[in-house]
């Protein structure tokens, strides 16, 4: 059998990213903080496609079933700080509410003046620290100028579209990953299908999407 390698995968964002998730408000359109192993395999797999030609039929080709649906896993990518990548945070950690003191539920009872701690941090071992790693976001907001929406009474359609704003002021926003920001992911496979998927994309390993 052989034993799994892994390639370090390294983003960085030119341009804001929204990475939507399924919750937060009608009017806000809030991203995730990190880049899933789903996007990564789609974003290869997509230059996978157009490298090796397959067009519609990648589907049919057995190397690219079998490299993005049966033999690699593809991990998410996270924030990188201090040189870094942010690890999940352990759901058994709490934070103390008014200090930096933290305890592990695992081997500790509970506390009071201490809260649950989530998602990411930087392991700091020479400071013996955990601190907390988030990417910067930011809010933009947008109004609907449709010009598909039913006509209404002395609107004619696409009026919003043509005026550039909106009838009914309707203004709606979306949270989004700053540009600027570099994320750290991973490859887990063989080696042997590790490099059969370098072959496969080409290139030096440095690609722009």
């Amino acid at each position: 059998m052989e034993v799994l390698e892994k390639i370090t995968l390294t983003l960085r964002t030119t341009s804001p990213l929204l990475l939507a998730t399924t919750g937060g408000a009608n009017v806000l359109t809030v991203t995730q903080d990190h880049i899933p192993g789903t996007v990564l395999r789609g974003i290869l797999a997509a230059r996978y496609i157009e490298q090796q030609e397959l067009g519609t039929a990648a589907q049919d080709d057995a190397s690219f079933l079998h490299l993005f649906f049966q033999s690699l896993r593809f991990v998410d990518a996270t924030i990188v700080r201090d040189g870094r990548a942010a690890l999940p945070v352990p759901a058994s950690l709490q934070r103390q509410t008014d200090g930096n003191d933290i305890i592990d539920l695992v081997h500790e009872a509970p506390r009071a003046g201490f809260k649950s701690m989530r998602g990411y941090a930087v392991v700091r071992e020479e400071k013996k620290e955990l601190v907390p790693a988030f990417p910067h976001r930011s809010i933009r907001f947008h109004m609907s100028r449709s010009g598909l929406q039913k006509p209404k009474k002395n609107v004619a359609p696409g009026a919003e579209r043509l005026a550039g704003s909106s009838h009914e002021g309707g203004i709606y926003s979306y949270e989004s990953i700053e540009a600027g920001q570099t994320f750290e992911g991973a490859i887990y496979g063989t080696r042997s299908d590790l490099e059969a998927l370098c072959a496969g994309l080409g290139g030096d390993g440095t690609y722009d999407v």
